[in-house]
């Protein structure tokens, strides 16, 4: 079985949803949806230790500015990377109010036993900022690329592991597979959320009665996973796929200019946030 033809492996229609989901890739004719996944996923990492190695508000800024641009460049849109950053809102706020209030510094405020210190809350911006850059730069590579592609160069990227008996080959088709099925249960979910509301089931907009409402979502929305999974079990086993043995590509990937290009700016990025900012 060529990794080509697990393109076509149906998860319930999941490849024709994943197209336009709010999370998943996003088809389109942009510079970067036509880059070797191999070098996208290589350079994704040197941005991250890029953003790793930023410790300033204009570092922050000028890194937001870059992934705005590559955004605008590969004909992603911008309200893509927000709502991306929304999605992790929660975490964001949770990460500035434990650092701001659990480091040591110059108390602004105290809220019982414990105070919100300048440090703390300064800390915690900082590494919120960074997050923020981090489901960016993520966002952008996952719009870009298609989930076997993006396995495919991570099964490259960590292929020299095989040396070490690791079955990097499964792996990143183990990888390719649960991006699929992020976009097939949150489109399971909404659907659920659906049918409870033609049924007169209302789930309020307050945080409790939502959290509430899950207990009614869960237990369908984890029966859907397991059909799910024991469809695309039977779809893999018809196609003859066998774990461990060899495969090709339909689409053989070659390195072109701009694949070059995308990974020197990458460094180059990564070299400047390092040493300047």
């Amino acid at each position: 079985m060529s990794e080509g033809s697990a393109r076509d492996v149906p998860v319930n229609g999941a490849r024709r949803r994943g197209a336009g989901g709010s999370r998943g890739y996003l088809h389109g004719d942009g510079i970067f949806h036509r880059l070797d996944p191999r070098v996208k996923v290589t350079a994704a990492i040197v941005l991250l230790v890029a953003i790793l190695g930023i410790d300033t508000w204009a570092g922050y800024a000028a890194m937001a500015g870059v992934l705005v641009f590559a955004a605008a460049l590969g004909k992603i849109p911008g309200m893509r990377l927000v709502k991306a950053v929304q999605g992790v809102s929660f975490l964001l706020l949770f990460t500035v109010v434990i650092n701001g209030f659990f480091t040591p510094g110059a108390s602004l405020f105290h809220l019982g036993p414990v105070a919100l210190t300048y440090q703390g809350l300064m800390r915690g911006l900082a590494l919120g900022c960074r997050l923020a850059l981090v489901v960016g730069a993520m966002t952008l590579l996952a719009a870009t690329t298609k989930p076997l592609d993006l396995a495919h160069g991570l099964g490259w990227l960590f292929g020299p592991l095989r040396r070490f008996g690791l079955p990097v080959a499964e792996l990143a088709m183990v990888t390719s597979i649960a991006l699929r099925f992020v976009t097939v249960l949150g489109e399971e979910a909404k659907r659920i959320r659906i049918a409870q509301k033609a049924r007169g089931i209302e789930i309020g907009d307050r945080p409790l009665s939502r959290a509430t409402s899950l207990a009614s979502i869960v237990v369908p929305l984890f029966a859907g996973a397991l059909r799910h999974a024991d469809e695309l079990g039977m779809a893999l086993e018809a196609r003859g796929y066998r774990p461990g043995a060899r495969r090709g590509r339909l689409y053989p990937l070659s390195v072109g200019l701009a694949d070059l290009l995308c990974l020197v700016a990458a460094v180059a990025i990564a070299v400047v946030s390092w040493g300047w900012l």
